[in-house]
């Protein structure tokens, strides 16, 4: 009950602290501001637990369209984790597959619950391996030692499908923080 009455006054200072810059000038209603500089396209985050990462943004429209892709991304959320889907289509309907790309923020490669076989994509760490319920390829990229990024190919020969992953996470790579 004494925490309680404690932070009200400090939730009170805070507000009130906050409302004390003053700016000169005269206001002037209804005119748009611009932005004059700084790229279209956002920055990297540079702190050593990158967040957010948007899966959709980590495979370029060039690198979708290298390995096949087709149609738009599919954003999705998944407990604990962000993803993008995208489908690869192939001349036989069994040869194709779903890619997707997820961001693990509270997970890393330690946490991987399959056998994976340690690999380097460019600069990262990664693990590669048949995910735990046989459906696809997943090469795992390390962020940090608690975040990751999923880059999965899946379809009905999951052995198949890791040359198509590790082919979609160098593309994913160089996107990275």
């Amino acid at each position: 009950m004494r925490r309680s009455l404690l932070l009200v006054p400090v939730a009170g200072l805070v507000l009130l602290t906050g409302c004390t810059e003053q700016t000169a000038g005269t206001p002037e209603p209804g005119v748009p501001t611009t932005q004059t500089s700084g790229p279209s396209r956002p920055t990297k985050p540079t702190s050593t637990e990158p967040n957010p990462i948007d899966p959709c943004d980590l495979l370029t429209e060039s690198a979708a369209k290298e390995i096949g892709v087709t149609g738009d991304p599919k954003p999705r959320t998944i407990t604990g984790a962000t993803a993008c889907s995208w489908r690869v289509r192939k001349e036989s309907s069994a040869d194709s597959y779903t890619l997707d790309v997820a961001y693990i923020p509270g997970l890393g490669l330690k946490d991987l619950r399959s056998q994976t076989t340690d690999v380097q994509v460019g600069t990262h760490k990664a693990a590669q391996g048949i995910d735990e319920d046989n459906l696809g390829c997943v090469v795992s990229l390390q962020l940090t030692e608690t975040s990751r990024i999923d880059v999965v190919a899946a379809g009905t020969d999951p052995a198949k499908l890791c040359a198509p992953a590790l082919a979609a996470a160098k593309l994913v790579e160089p996107e990275l923080p």
